[in-house]
């Protein structure tokens, strides 16, 4: 009777875990969305005392975008380096960063197309957030 007990026990236990879930995959393939892009990026906003002048000129860049399953990854060419370990979601949003609290990079977007996405580059630094619009088109070879 006690062996039935523990069986009984694991099975809702099996149960319980898989109707929580643990890690899910993506159903949906994202890596047509890596690739070589290039972008411009364009002054939007300063937040803080400690901002100098903004840049008025609108900024040409590139970045090559990493995909594996729902790891974003982007290495831009200047500026911003290497974001590793951000997240794209089955709805093409996505999301990278790197650094501290007071001094880091978060790379937010989303994609319109394969081809083609828009995204908010913001640079912290200890009395200054300054804001990036970004807009990204497939490189073509």
């Amino acid at each position: 009777m006690r062996t039935v007990g523990w069986m009984l026990l694991l099975i809702m236990g099996g149960l319980f875990f898989c109707a929580c879930g643990g890690p899910v995959d993506n159903d949906v393939d994202l890596t047509p969305y890596a690739g070589r892009f290039d972008v411009t990026e364009d002054w939007r906003l300063d937040a803080g005392t400690g901002c100098s002048s903004p840049p008025t000129d609108t900024v040409y860049n590139g970045v090559r975008i990493k995909i594996e399953r729902n790891i974003f990854g982007a290495e831009f060419d200047d500026r911003w380096g290497d974001l590793a370990g951000g997240e794209i979601h089955e709805d093409t949003n996505f999301l990278a960063s790197r650094g501290q609290v007071d001094d880091r990079i978060e790379f937010t977007g989303e994609y319109a197309d394969e081809d083609n996405f828009s995204a908010i580059m913001r640079d912290v630094r200890q009395g200054c957030t300054r804001t990036f619009d970004l807009v990204g088109v497939r490189a073509t070879p």
